[in-house]
């Protein structure tokens, strides 16, 4: 699916970029905390675009009926990606509090996973 190869692609420049950016034109402007957090969401865009991209070659190579789970995973990332790895980006460069969008983030996820698995709760 040439959709997931070109957002895999366009996610893998955006973590190299916000990576450089990060290290050379941030790092003295942030908090250490700060900057572990930033480069976590770099870490994982990168990992992600990987994988996006892996998946969308698999579909490319192996065009059948059966992918509709590989297409539904690889949009899945693609969304995952760009809840985590954003959230984190704006939230440094904006000067908001962290705890916020990962709270957000969090209630995505659960709200995703209930839908998906109707016993699934978020407390043990």
């Amino acid at each position: 699916m040439k959709l997931l190869l070109a957002s895999g692609a366009i996610l893998g420049f955006v973590s190299v970029t916000f990576g450089a950016y990060s290290e050379h034109g941030l790092k003295p402007n942030v908090t250490a905390e700060d900057f572990r957090f930033l480069m976590t969401a770099v870490r994982y865009n990168q990992i992600n675009s990987a994988v996006i991209c892996s998946i969308g070659l698999f579909i490319l190579i192996d065009n059948t009926t059966s992918n509709k789970l590989f297409k539904i995973s690889g949009l899945t990332f693609v969304a995952g990606t760009v809840l985590f790895s954003f959230s984190i980006y704006l939230s440094i460069l904006l000067n908001i509090s962290s705890g916020v969008c990962f709270n957000t983030e969090a209630q995505c996820a659960c709200a995703i996973a209930r839908a998906c698995h109707p016993g699934f709760t978020s407390h043990p």
